[in-house]
């Protein structure tokens, strides 16, 4: 992982312990404990490669509007925290996440990352009513 991104990720992890609880996707995760990266720890999902441009694609189906808020809110916040962010399309009860590196025009371990991420906030949602 890019040393820039685990610098970022540990201040982030410092931070937001001290002024809130972690969502469930970071909890555990101390700032002095991140040492390796997500990819490392997290298999990788059932995320569709498309092409032209090359990006990884998902849609989610949501159960309720509470669990769309919430995953909504959730993914928003961290994608600025990583400064990287997916396209979003929201249709009725689904919603389509697609990730990919637009300055590279490909998919980088970021998106690797991220998709990850995405995977588990989606779980964190199913427990919301």
């Amino acid at each position: 992982m890019n040393k820039n991104i685990l610098q970022e990720i540990r201040s982030t992890l410092s931070k937001t312990s001290e002024n809130k609880k972690l969502p469930a996707y970071l909890s555990g995760l101390k700032a002095e404990s991140v040492e390796i990266p997500l990819s490392a720890v997290i298999p990788r999902s059932s995320w569709e490669k498309c092409q032209a441009p090359a990006m990884l694609r998902k849609v989610f189906r949501f159960d309720n509007l509470e669990q769309q808020k919430f995953f909504l809110t959730e993914l928003m916040d961290y994608q600025d925290q990583m400064h990287h962010h997916a396209d979003i399309n929201i249709s009725e009860a689904n919603i389509e996440v697609m990730v990919y590196t637009r300055d590279l025009n490909c998919i980088t371990e970021l998106d690797y990352e991220l998709s990850r991420v995405v995977d588990m906030i989606f779980a964190d949602a199913q427990g919301v009513s």
